[in-house]
């Protein structure tokens, strides 16, 4: 019989769906007693125990991550023969919306105009034609495609970005990472790429230099993905562009609210539109992604390709880790 050691406590209907999904298994949650038999670590990056869990979890075989992000993970404590899956795919829909919502407010002004008639201003701007522009996608995956089919809805053209440039379903075109960083273009960029050792600082001055003004970028992804004092400078010198961002730098994944503390502050600028990690927040979140974990897991222990594996190359550097 497996042992699955969790990182939280899950609330009962939570349990349930795990054990109907996994009826076979053993479940440990905290307080642990026996880590060293569990061969499984199920995980939530809300609960940060992982640092102590895991180099005494001496017969781990398999970590599954809830959610699609694993930059949380210690990945110098993790044995070269440990797999680990990503939740990648369980949100994309609702992360999807959150893009598509950021993105539209931005370009139709509506929190400018929010604020500007609540002081009794009356101030019009013409705004583009939502078939007239490029939307590029930085990342390919469930998030980036489930983003993309969105926008082309709209009419837009919609190129994807991704570290081989080979073509994917729901985009146009597909650009390769090194070709768009070097010449970078799109009136509005959506960034829906996994934080790893290659999209860090992704975003930097020279991006931002070539890029140019009256732009939207939207960040449903990871803060660490732009760099955040060249970020600050680029908004400051191109007033007309507008950065809409779900996520932010040094943000702590929590189960109860906390304050975002960020080496670069720009939440006082007019064109910045934030909103507090919500973008997989939503009714049944939740039960998809542990539907999809435990599923994964079951998929492992039958022997079969688990999705979702995580190349462990990308994590052989962990800079945002180090501040």
């Amino acid at each position: 019989m497996p042992k699955i050691l969790l990182n939280w406590v899950p609330t009962q209907s939570d349990f349930e769906l795990i054990r109907n999904t996994l009826p076979d298994a053993e479940f440990e949650v905290p307080p642990w007693q026996n880590l060293e038999e569990a061969e499984i670590l199920l995980y939530s990056p809300k609960t940060p125990d992982l640092d102590a869990l895991i180099p005494n979890m001496k017969n781990l075989r398999f970590i599954q991550s809830l959610m699609a992000g694993v930059d949380h993970l210690p990945w110098s404590l993790i044995p070269d023969n440990v797999i680990v899956a990503s939740g990648s795919g369980a949100n994309s829909e609702a992360v999807a919306d959150m893009a598509l919502a950021l993105a539209l407010s931005a370009l139709k002004f509506i929190p400018f105009y929010q604020n500007e008639m609540r002081m009794d201003l009356w101030k019009r701007r013409v705004s583009k034609d939502l078939d007239s522009l490029t939307a590029v996608i930085l990342g390919t995956g469930s998030i980036g495609k489930a983003i993309a089919r969105r926008l082309k809805a709209f009419g837009m053209r919609v190129v994807g970005v991704s570290r081989s440039g080979n073509q994917a379903e729901d985009f146009d075109n597909v650009a390769s990472s090194a070709d768009w960083s070097s010449e970078p273009y799109g009136d509005l960029i959506v960034i829906a790429l996994p934080l790893n050792r290659d999209s860090y600082h992704m975003i930097d001055k020279d991006v931002l230099s070539r890029l140019g003004g009256t732009r939207v970028i939207v960040n449903i992804a990871r803060a660490a993905i732009v760099e955040p004092q060249a970020l600050k400078v680029w908004l400051q010198e191109n007033p007309t562009s507008v950065y809409a961002s779900d996520v932010w730098w040094n943000e702590k994944l929590s189960l109860q609210p906390v304050i975002v503390e960020q080496h670069i502050s720009i939440s006082y600028l007019p064109n910045v539109i934030m909103t507090p990690h919500t973008a997989g927040l939503t009714e049944y979140a939740q039960e998809r992604m542990l539907t999809m974990a435990c599923e994964n897991i079951l998929r492992f222990l039958e022997g079969l390709q688990p999705s979702g594996i995580v190349r462990k190359e990308d994590y052989s550097q962990t800079p945002w880790n180090e501040n």
